[in-house]
């Protein structure tokens, strides 16, 4: 029986729910762990591409032509603008009015980003007018609308995260714009000091005073901060836009990563998978030489691959289910089956917990989130030493064992909901009557 519930264990763990088989050839689950700042938090790029599809789709796994692709894949499609990522289909639309509104069809319940391109302005404009309305105090078509909205907003901020251009190669303009700029800043001393320039140097000032201004715009809209720069003992963040603009400074040079990511950029967009895993190296290696920065981000990536709370509330519902048998039977074969899964169960909830206080530093009850995993997490050790304590008396004396495992059932359903975004409303909602 150990033989087999090791097998079982090992088949279990060895299957991550919701996640692509990794390519044989890129390296995505390197891409996976390179850090950004976003929200006022350092995370792995595999959590920003996991919440974001969790926010726009409400589920982690993106379908591409019958197969699955990874969140990173994805998050490095939607860097490159790649042509696939417009045509997945991830915005999920419920509301029939709403899809009549954009001429979408009523059948369909996803849809992509080109077939909602030609309304995106229009989206906008009403999504920024519904934002000054109070939530309580909007209709249920305006709810629906701002909805897509921001998700609409959170798939452009992801694509434009770098250039919001679709036809120009990274790496050739940082390139071009590292010399056009040292012209530029010629020509522009050189007409503060009152000289006549050739139409040479015009054209360079011209091109100074434009790229000056769509950086400063850049800077101003991107919301992800890659650039780590070690300052003493901090580390300030800058985005594509305040990179770039730094340039300014003669004696500034472009951020190695930001030359790296155009490198990269450059070889997945040229199918070329040795440059590209390459590309990575070097990347991690930049980023190994400032302090204190990759110490969760491995753990954090991993911690989404293995998924422990999902894995967990699985075990639990088995363990509950062979349970009850077990009490209608007496079979202490069923008992010793459900016994060792909720311990099973016990180690991958206990891991998940220490796993996210170590990532985010915080003590393990901090939210209403939080709060339902460790509320669960206490439960079940009741249960286990109820267990141990009534395992050699009646059955009707371990009735309780089995409330236990249905409440930690509960307590990880309410915290596996949590995560979708339409679900949280629902469980707040419901929360605030009750209080």
């Amino acid at each position: 029986m150990k033989t087999i519930l090791k097998l079982l264990l090992l088949l279990f763990l060895s299957t991550t729910s919701l996640m692509a088989a990794p390519s044989p050839n890129y390296q995505f689950n390197d891409f996976a762990t390179l850090p950004v700042l976003y929200n006022g938090r350092v995370q792995p790029l595999d959590t920003l591409a996991r919440q974001s599809l969790l926010s726009i789709q409400e589920k982690t796994s993106v379908k591409r032509d019958d197969t699955t692709i990874s969140p990173a894949q994805w998050l490095l499609d939607m860097f490159t603008h790649s042509s696939a990522a417009y045509d997945d289909k991830l915005f999920k639309i419920d509301y029939i009015d709403l899809k009549t509104e954009l001429g979408l069809d009523k059948k369909d319940k996803y849809f992509s980003y080109n077939e909602l391109k030609e309304n995106i302005i229009e989206i906008e404009k009403k999504g920024r007018a519904i934002a000054q309305v109070d939530s309580e105090n909007r209709s249920y078509y305006q709810n629906n609308l701002y909805h897509l909205y921001q998700k609409v907003s959170l798939f452009l901020a992801m694509q434009n995260a770098f250039l919001p251009f679709h036809d120009i190669n990274l790496e050739q303009y940082t390139s071009n714009y590292e010399y056009s700029v040292k012209e530029g800043l010629k020509a522009f001393n050189k007409y503060n000091a009152g000289d006549t320039l050739t139409q040479k140097e015009a054209n360079f000032l011209v091109g100074f005073n434009s790229n000056f201004k769509f950086h400063s715009k850049l800077a101003k809209n991107s919301v992800l901060y890659l650039f780590p720069n070690q300052q003493d003992d901090s580390i300030n963040w800058n985005n594509t836009g305040s990179e770039l603009l730094s340039l300014l400074d003669p004696n500034q040079t472009l951020h190695p990563l930001l030359k790296q990511y155009a490198a990269v950029f450059s070889a997945y967009s040229k199918q070329d998978a040795t440059a590209f895993n390459t590309g990575l190296m070097q990347m991690k290696a930049e980023l190994a030489t400032i302090q204190d920065l990759n110490k969760t981000l491995k753990l954090e990536t991993q911690f989404h691959r293995l998924n422990p709370f999902y894995k967990a509330m699985i075990l639990y519902i088995i363990a509950f289910v062979i349970a009850l048998f077990f009490y209608m039977s007496n079979n202490r074969y069923l008992y010793r089956i459900a016994s060792s899964a909720t311990y099973i169960a016990f180690a991958l909830h206990s891991y998940g917990l220490i796993a996210r206080m170590l990532i985010q530093n915080r003590p393990p009850v901090t939210n209403l989130y939080s709060s339902a995993i460790f509320v669960g997490w206490f439960a079940i050790i009741i249960s286990m030493l109820q267990d141990k304590y009534f395992k050699n008396k009646p059955k009707r004396q371990r009735i309780f064992d089995t409330g236990c495992k249905k409440k930690e059932f509960s307590e990880l359903t309410i915290e596996f909901a949590l995560i979708e975004p339409h679900l949280f409303e629902i469980f707040e909602s419901v929360l605030n009557e009750m209080g």
